[in-house]
């Protein structure tokens, strides 16, 4: 069961780690004039 559990919790930090390096890509683009003007 201690396997599962860090298996888990090591996914959950991978994913967590991915979304912080893709955040403020996605809040640059937020900004792009195109989306605005849409």
């Amino acid at each position: 069961m201690d396997d599962v559990f860090l298996d888990t919790l090591k996914d959950i930090y991978f994913v967590e780690r991915q979304v912080l390096k893709a955040l403020p890509k996605a809040a640059r683009a937020g900004r792009a004039p195109d989306l605005k003007a849409a």
